[in-house]
């Protein structure tokens, strides 16, 4: 049997942890016993996992930022290192160029509720162009995704607005710098 396909055994558990409903406790102690099994392939655990973990997360979300920590974690990993590199190039934290807070922040869509993850970082110069960065995810069971955006703010004039899948980081990057050169953004 293939490494990347579900064994039917591991599908019927599958579908029975997807629409069986079960208290914290019972699906915190299948988490363990699903991580401690030694019998099944890792592919399968992976799968296994993942869908006790989003259920854990839906029903539970106090309790699974306990267990897993915060829903937004793996974006402010993401978003600091990319930040890092893109300060280093264009010094995006230099406080005179930069009309907003620089750094990895908690963005308004997250904080309302219209989103399940939102960070992003951004920068604004004197000419009112803000350009910005975001690791955004709709709900929970969707697959998190990057917005890299421009706005003329206060102007009559269309940014461009661009998503790239996570796996596009390097895309998202490269478009974003030349974002940031256009606008002569440097260091």
């Amino acid at each position: 049997m293939s490494d990347n396909k579900i064994s039917p055994k591991v599908q019927k558990i599958l579908t029975i942890i997807e629409h069986k409903d079960q208290t914290y406790d019972q699906l915190l102690n299948q988490y363990n016993n699903i991580y401690n099994n030694r019998y099944i392939s890792e592919y399968d655990k992976e799968c296994l996992i993942e869908v006790v973990e989003k259920k854990i997360k839906i029903n539970f979300p106090a309790k699974a930022k306990k267990q897993f920590g915060s829903k937004d974690n793996q974006a402010v990993i993401v978003l600091q290192e990319i930040y890092a590199k893109l300060d280093d190039e264009f010094g995006l934290s230099d406080k005179e160029k930069n009309m907003v807070k620089a750094g990895v922040k908690l963005g308004g869509d997250q904080m309302a509720g219209r989103l399940y993850v939102c960070r992003y970082f951004s920068y604004k110069t004197e000419t009112k162009v803000n350009m910005g960065f975001a690791y955004n995810q709709v709900t929970v069971e969707d697959e998190p995704y990057l917005d890299v955006h421009e706005r003329f703010v206060g102007q009559d004039k269309e940014g461009e607005v661009k998503t790239f899948k996570v796996h596009e980081e390097e895309e998202a990057v490269e478009f974003y710098k030349n974002m940031l050169r256009r606008n002569g953004v440097t260091k």
